[in-house]
């Protein structure tokens, strides 16, 4: 019979000798994460400086689009290079981006630079949860997850604050070199120290076809996530339609020529089935990320006019979701394992409810109930997300541990790009895209378009929510493995 695990304390996990292998997992983390927030601050500034207003959306979109097809790539980058040169190949990338945007003349190098860091940040991102299952034992994973949580909490806080005194101090373009030269030092260390490891199950890597058929279905999957991304940027509706469709039927093909695709696949067998347990997790993280996008996206121009709140009390309206986040996945990241289903369905409940407040209280306030909300979803993701995915690292089928970890980092960003766009569309439908663009303020400013528009994103976020919390409940009822349990 096989020895069971039991769950790891703080202090053990911190004197194990793995400190220095979850410090480098973690800053792979930090660079992604605190790279979207800081870029958000210095944009005005950079608008200032190189122009191209009407591609400011494209500044995130393409490194979104990066991000996704970089973080669906990495199971067979690492099954064929290992963690350790698959990391540091995505610093040094992430680095080039950095300096390409940070010598940026105008936008359009700019946008190229932004495409270059999402690679570079989507495949640290990813490979940062494949080292995990990789590089650390299992009875220390769920700590480890909590760790992550903190350190994108500190994302949350450093990364607009550290864009904001580069633009204050007139040199934006330096906030690019500062995380060129930490992701340099980063890869650095990543070879001269991380200790590779190779998983049980791992299968070769792909031939010379299989490779033409690997950057086909990236490329398809590019695709589609920017035709859908651009459906909700535009305000006729034949052209969201049109965009939204082919961006649809393009994502199609990717999954359905990734299904036939053997050893090469890039996600894990039977996807979105959710008998499955690595279908049920995919489409859980799929569901709970769209559904989140409404105050990302509207909540900040939404409290602002309806209620008056200035840019700092929004931002710290919005800080509240990540400090949910990682004071609660500290807090409660040493539960039993029997007790983790719980966590993960009281987590993803918690969501739901606080989308289902927010449907009311963005528009009739008061301002103290949508900061509990964010306070409260943030908290439910915390609870859930770290035994969410050690749960699905448990389950995973033989030779599938690598697909299934990276698939859910790749999967929430996926998730980001059609929330957005589906808030783009719902908010066009009600009263932005039938204004032009002179009067976009004005209509911006109006209390019946702005309520109107809230109460229809937040009431219809509860739908991809209520996927998701169905999901949450045919995940958490699959059983772990014998060996897998814990004593606790």
């Amino acid at each position: 019979m096989d020895e069971e695990v039991k769950a790891t304390s703080w202090a053990e996990l911190f004197s194990s000798g793995l400190t220095g292998r979850i410090l480098l997992l973690s800053f792979g983390v930090w660079l992604h994460a605190a790279d979207e927030l800081m870029v958000s601050t210095i944009t005005p500034a950079m608008i200032a400086a190189i122009g191209g207003e009407k591609f400011v959306a494209w500044l995130i979109a393409l490194y979104e689009v990066g991000s996704i097809v970089a973080g669906a790539a990495s199971a067979i980058i690492v099954l064929r290079f290992g963690v350790r040169f698959s990391m540091a190949a995505a610093a040094l990338t992430y680095c080039a981006g950095c300096l390409v945007s940070g010598l940026a003349p105008d936008m359009t190098v700019m946008l190229a630079g932004r495409l270059i860091q999402g690679l570079g940040g989507g495949a640290m991102i990813a490979l940062s949860f494949v080292g995990v299952y990789r590089l650390i034992p299992e009875h220390m994973t769920a700590r480890v997850y909590a760790l992550m949580s903190i350190v994108w909490g500190i994302s949350a806080f450093s990364g607009p604050m550290i864009g904001a005194a580069f633009a204050d101090g007139g040199i934006w373009r330096g906030a690019f070199f500062l995380f060129a030269i930490q992701a340099v030092i980063f890869a650095l260390v990543v070879l001269a120290r991380m200790k590779d490891a190779v998983a049980a199950g791992a299968e070769p890597a792909t031939d010379a076809r299989g490779s033409v058929a690997l950057i086909l279905r990236i490329l398809l999957l590019a695709a589609g996530v920017v035709l859908v991304a651009a459906s909700g940027t535009v305000t006729e509706p034949a052209w969201q339609f049109a965009l939204a469709a082919a961006g649809f039927l393009a994502l199609a093909f990717f999954m359905t020529m990734d299904m036939k695709s053997g050893r090469n696949r890039l996600l894990p067998r039977r996807a979105f089935d959710m008998r499955e347990p690595q279908g049920a997790v995919i489409v859980l993280v799929l569901f709970m990320s769209i559904c989140t996008m409404g105050l990302i996206t509207y909540g900040p121009l939404i409290l602002t006019r309806l209620h008056g709140l200035s840019a700092t009390a929004v931002g710290l309206i919005l800080m509240l979701e990540s400090i949910g986040w990682s004071v609660t996945a500290v807090m409660i990241a040493g539960i039993s394992q029997r007790r983790e289903p719980l966590a993960i369905m009281a987590g993803f409940s918690a969501v739901f409810i606080s989308l289902a407040v927010l449907a009311y209280a963005m528009v009739a306030g008061p301002v103290v109930a949508v900061a509990a909300c964010a306070l409260v979803q943030g908290a439910g993701f915390g609870a859930a997300w770290a035994f969410m995915i050690r749960r699905a690292n448990l389950l995973a089928p033989d030779g599938e541990g690598e697909r299934v970890a990276s698939a859910i980092p790749t999967l929430q960003r996926f998730g980001y790009a059609i929330g957005a766009a589906c808030a783009g569309i719902i908010a066009n439908a009600y009263g932005f895209g039938n204004v032009g663009e002179d009067k976009l303020a004005e209509a911006a400013a109006s209390a019946e378009v702005m309520a109107n528009a809230s109460h229809a994103i937040f009431l219809l976020s509860l739908v991809p929510a209520a996927i998701g919390l169905w999901a949450a409940w045919q995940f958490t009822s699959f059983k772990l493995p014998l060996s897998a349990r814990s004593q606790a």
